[in-house]
């Protein structure tokens, strides 16, 4: 039991007259005077007289409409309640607070019980009981309109383009570079494949800087010459270079350089990860050991790469958890910045050529490098490593005839753009997106499993599709449910979300539009189901107009009844006031 429910009973003694109050809008209030209070009282004061108090008497109407969790109290319930309760309750009152409704009479009422209790007792008479007051006919409330939800937000997914470069470090498919470096810890020479198009682009001054000298070589033909200078040792951290055909492809060739006895595998390897992918497992997995960090500091030094000297440095300082991911991030950024600046949509050391035509005349071309083509795109990687694409010189040949329609208008051009935001996401992890290939970029992310370039669509048409329906839906120059259509096709789940909320909660106006035929199905029974305004909302509004038209006849009643009353009294006071004057008046 509660303290409250203990020392309630202390007030008790003394009271000449009981006030029980319930809310008329919620029949258990009235339910606990019944089964609670009224036994309390009788229990502790046997005599004391009872006042039932309905409140809030004006809410009745409204919340018979509006809410349907808590029943209100109608009169029949209180009559039902004074039968039950007859040698109890004394009177009972309808009020409200709002309105001020019989508010003074309150206290008239008390007085009374308690002065009629006193005289029952000595003349033992029996007690009357009524219910002064009714339940106030008020104005009906318009029920309140249900929110519509907000839309669903649609995320950009997290970039994966660093995985991609840290899956072909060290792999020989498409590199051509390999690395010897002396182990002294195993006492033998070690390699590490690699990718000049990479090293070109990462943060290393002295490897960016010896990987664009070894590409623009190669457009002039003096690689003799780069390996004369390393040869000679005036290349820092390297000991010798040569040029040596694929065991496999003797028309290949790679550069095989050898890393002079200052620079250890393990920290060259740690700069080659940072270079890649913009981390380092094998500097994560040896954090705890100092003297490797300071081995991988000054292999830093040695290759001017200041963020793997800060990483280094992070991890003897216990700092790594707060910047060193950053550091990561902000690595992947600046390798797909320089790739997309010195190598995209250049033909200069390409080696793939991908064709779209609709017409023998009219061929385009758009040339990239098979190692960012492959690298996050696992279509392009089967390709290239299959015999999808000719390989029989430099420049392998893709043939795209296919993905242009040549019925369609413009389609070439169309589809020629959507492969360069294509290509553009592979080589830097960003892309041009517009009102005019949106759409058609989201197919294609389909087709070449990227998912990432997907969500990068998605929030892209949903923005399109909030700015076309600014001055209006039912003639918006927009397809929504075409959109959702494609979204679904292109399991673009966000957008499909996004596309379904907006025609629920555009309900009407959107099936004033021609293309509404078109929702069948499942989305249609989840457009029906979530719509808005809902179905229960309008049965509300039945329900209001029919009671507004109900209180509007009462009130044109009692309007009328007012003005008879009015128009009596006053020609009752103005007969009264004539009679004065007669009795007043004295003959001259």
């Amino acid at each position: 039991m509660h303290h409250s429910d203990r020392l309630r009973p202390l007030s008790y003694p003394g009271t000449d007259v009981f006030l029980l109050c319930f809310s008329m809008v919620n029949a258990t209030s009235l339910e606990n005077a019944q089964h609670k209070w009224i036994p309390e009282l009788r229990h502790h004061c046997p005599d004391v007289p009872i006042v039932l108090v309905g409140c809030k008497s004006d809410l009745v109407t409204n919340s018979s409409t509006s809410d349907n969790t808590r029943a209100p109290v109608s009169k029949e319930m209180v009559e039902e309640f004074m039968k039950k309760n007859e040698k109890h309750i004394s009177n009972v009152i309808i009020t409200s607070s709002k309105t001020m409704y019989n508010i003074n009479k309150i206290w008239d009422v008390a007085i009374s019980a308690a002065t009629s209790n006193s005289n029952a007792k000595s003349k033992k008479s029996k007690r009357k009981t009524k219910i002064i007051g009714d339940i106030e006919e008020v104005e009906p409330m318009p029920p309140v309109m249900p929110p519509a939800g907000k839309a669903p937000w649609i995320y950009v997914e997290n970039s994966t383009f660093g995985d991609g470069f840290k899956k072909s470090l060290n792999q020989e498919f498409l590199s051509d570079t390999r690395f010897v470096i002396f182990d002294n810890k195993e006492q033998m020479e070690r390699e590490i494949w690699a990718h000049q198009l990479v090293l070109s682009c990462g943060p290393s001054k002295i490897i960016e800087d010896f990987a664009d000298q070894i590409m623009q070589a190669k457009l002039d033909h003096t690689l003799d010459e780069i390996c004369n200078q390393v040869n000679s040792g005036r290349v820092t951290g390297f000991a010798s270079m040569s040029l040596t055909d694929h065991t496999n492809d003797p028309q290949k060739k790679y550069f095989e350089i050898k890393l002079s006895n200052t620079v250890s595998y393990e920290s060259f390897l740690c700069l080659l990860e940072v270079i890649y992918y913009g981390q380092s497992e094998t500097l994560k997995s040896k954090r705890s050991d100092s003297k490797f960090l300071n081995q991988v500091k000054t292999t830093a030094s040695i290759f001017e790469c200041e963020y793997l000297e800060n990483m280094a440095t992070n991890f003897l300082d216990g700092l790594e958890d707060v910047f060193n991911e950053s550091l990561g991030t902000f690595l992947n950024d600046m390798l797909g910045s320089k790739a997309k600046q010195k190598y995209f949509g250049k033909k200069d050391h390409a080696d793939v050529c991908l064709k779209l035509s609709n017409d023998p005349q009219d061929i385009r071309e758009i040339y990239a490098h098979k190692l960012f083509l492959s690298v996050n795109c696992e279509v392009f990687r089967a390709m290239f490593e299959g015999n999808f694409v000719e390989n029989t010189s430099e420049m392998s040949q893709v043939d795209l005839t296919s993905e242009v329609d040549a019925t369609q208008p413009g389609q070439l051009d169309m589809r020629y753009h959507e492969y360069q935001s294509l290509i553009e996401y592979l080589y830097s992890a960003h892309s041009t997106i517009d009102e005019n290939n949106a759409i058609g970029l989201m197919s294609l992310s389909n087709q070449y499993g990227m998912s990432g370039l997907t969500s990068m669509c998605e929030i892209y048409i949903s923005k399109i599709i909030d700015k076309s329906i600014a001055k209006g839906i039912e003639k918006a120059d927009i397809d929504i449910i075409g959109i959702l259509l494609l979204a679904q096709t292109y399991a673009a789940n966000q957008l499909a979300q996004f596309c379904l909320h907006f025609i629920s909660t555009n309900y009407e106006p959107m099936k004033a539009r021609k293309e509404w035929t078109l929702l069948t199905g499942s989305n249609k029974q989840y457009v029906e189901e979530h719509k808005w305004p809902p179905d229960s909302y309008f049965k509300e509004v039945e329900k209001y107009q029919a009671a507004m038209e109900k209180y509007l006849k009462k009130k044109k009643k009692s309007d009328k009844r007012s003005s008879n009353v009015d128009e009596t009294g006053t020609e009752e006071s103005e007969m009264t006031s004539l009679e004065k004057d007669k009795k007043n008046c004295t003959i001259q």
